[in-house]
């Protein structure tokens, strides 16, 4: 159907790839867009032969120029405001368990897809990247997008990126901290692809913890949080995974993780 083809999902070397694929139309998100990113990242957190999601775009001009006009006017001249929901990412409080997510994109990259990339772990971009949120350039304000911005980039840059709305470059990305690499664009793919392997050689369990833990810092008082890490300490302590990482070390071999 519809939503098959809006949104890829593949899986290879225990990174799940998942594609916006409306080429033909910039990647703008319309209801298949919204609906199949939405099933995506609820498939991710359960698929068991997926540690790690790459965030992906078909196409050349634009990793997604946000929503897509038409089906916004249909929304808002339907009068159906019930409709909304359908417009929504819904897994942006969701940490996917723990399993990492990297973003790649390149070309515009705006409103939905800046919020996207701000609630991924790790952002990658090509040097022709252009990030935009011009949400109230049509008159509609935006909503994970501040809190995820102030969390990623503090109230200045945040400030910044929404109220301006006019596009900034990958060079404000790198400065602002919002992109932690920018690449030529022919080498986004690869390098994407390497630091989501870099992920899978670590013991999940270990992995996971350590955004758990930043996820709580950025909320949760500090006490908390080192409880929290002394918690994941004992688990990883007592687990099956941190003895044969000790004896892959000492054997000066690659160590055979197992998640447990």
């Amino acid at each position: 159907g519809m939503s098959a083809q809006a949104v890829l999902y593949d899986v290879a070397d225990g990174i799940a790839t998942i594609t916006l694929n409306r080429p033909h139309k910039m990647n703008t998100f319309n209801k298949a867009m919204f609906s199949g990113l939405n099933a995506a990242m609820a498939r991710f957190r359960e698929d068991e032969t997926a540690g790690v999601a790459s965030l992906a775009a078909s196409g050349d001009g634009a990793c997604s120029a946000g929503l897509d006009i038409d089906a916004g006017s249909a929304l808002v001249n339907g009068g159906d405001l019930s409709e909304t929901s359908a417009f929504e990412l819904n897994f942006l409080g969701d940490d996917m368990g723990g399993k990492p997510v990297v973003f790649a994109c390149f070309g515009h990259c705006v409103g939905q897809a800046a919020a996207l990339g701000g609630w991924a772990d790790i952002r990658i971009a090509a040097e022709d990247t252009l990030i935009s949120v011009p949400e109230a350039k049509i008159g509609i304000s935006a909503v994970a997008l501040p809190g995820l911005l102030v969390d990623l980039i503090g109230g200045s840059q945040a400030s910044y990126a929404l109220l301006y709305g006019g596009a900034l470059d990958a060079n404000w990305g790198l400065r602002a901290g919002f992109f932690h690499e920018v690449v030529a664009r022919d080498a986004l793919q690869a390098r994407a692809r390497a630091v989501a392997l870099e992920m899978m050689k670590q013991a999940p369990l270990a992995l996971r913890a350590h955004k758990k833990l930043v996820r709580a810092a950025l909320s949760e008082p500090r006490d908390e949080v080192i409880a929290k890490g002394q918690a994941h300490r004992q688990i990883t302590l007592n687990s099956r995974d941190f003895r044969e990482g000790m004896a892959a070390f000492l054997e000066k071999r690659p160590a055979q993780f197992k998640g447990h």
